[in-house]
């Protein structure tokens, strides 16, 4: 190798250097990765009701856009119930993959008189021979107090 080359080598290397103490130092001053799951990738939204195991609970759309609903839980059901599901794909149930980031953020409002709201997330994983595609995913809560 000649010494023209050796110096460019050595400006090449001290320059990755400095560029990756500069990423390092930098890291958490960079933008976050972020992606809106709603309502830009909602394709289909299902109500859940506890009238389908005899309760009388009812729930009442303000703004389906914007997902601005009201439940009026009723006598009726032995756990009354009523809430929404959001699926970001209806072909059936197409993953997305969420390995690049680092954390969920659910940003919703709550009026009313329950103390505390449960959320329920879903993680899908393929299993053979099973034709149920809710009965697939993972199940996932938290309960918050509001």
């Amino acid at each position: 190798m000649s010494v023209l080359n050796k110096g460019k080598m050595s400006k090449l290397k001290a320059s990755a250097f400095c560029i990756t103490l500069v990423l390092v130092l930098f890291y958490d001053y960079f933008p976050k990765r972020t992606i809106d799951l709603h309502p830009q990738l909602t394709e289909y939204i299902d109500e859940s009701i506890d009238s389908t195991v005899g309760g009388k609970s009812e729930l009442t759309w303000l703004d389906k856009e914007n997902l601005h609903w009201v439940c009026e839980l009723k006598a009726g059901a032995p756990y009354p119930y009523c809430g929404i599901s959001l699926a970001w794909s209806n072909q059936p149930f197409k993953q997305l993959d969420f390995s690049n980031y680092g954390e969920l953020q659910v940003d919703l409002e709550y009026n009313g008189q329950a103390k505390y709201i449960r959320i329920f997330l879903r993680n899908y994983y393929p299993l053979p021979n099973l034709q149920d595609v809710i009965g697939k995913a993972k199940f996932n809560s938290m309960s918050k107090a509001v």
